[in-house]
């Protein structure tokens, strides 16, 4: 073994025991870090106003189809009742009637 290595071993091993206080605050540059990483823009809303959208053309749809439902419910109303749907609805009644 070298000589220089035994006081540089002990030099070594006493510096490990020493205690060190513990710093109050982090290093500036441990701080700018967290904040930037911290403090960008939030991912979650991003996530969520990517359906916006979707939602839009959703609602689109389903008033296009309730103005198609309505445009055919007013229709069949405007036109008289055929014959045979008088004579199956007068069928019905009849057999209903007590």
């Amino acid at each position: 073994m070298n000589p220089m290595d035994s006081p540089l071993d002990r030099l070594l091993a006493a510096a490990a025991r020493a205690k060190r206080p513990l710093p109050q605050t982090a290093p500036l540059r441990v701080q700018s870090r967290v904040l930037a990483h911290g403090w960008g823009p939030v991912e979650l809303f991003d996530d969520w106003m990517a359906l916006i959208p979707t939602v839009r053309r959703a609602l689109v749809w389903a008033c296009a189809i309730a103005v198609v439902a309505v445009a055919i419910g007013y229709l069949e109303l405007r036109t008289p009742a055929s014959d045979e749907a008088l004579w199956l609805n007068s069928a019905l009644t009849l057999d209903s009637l007590p």
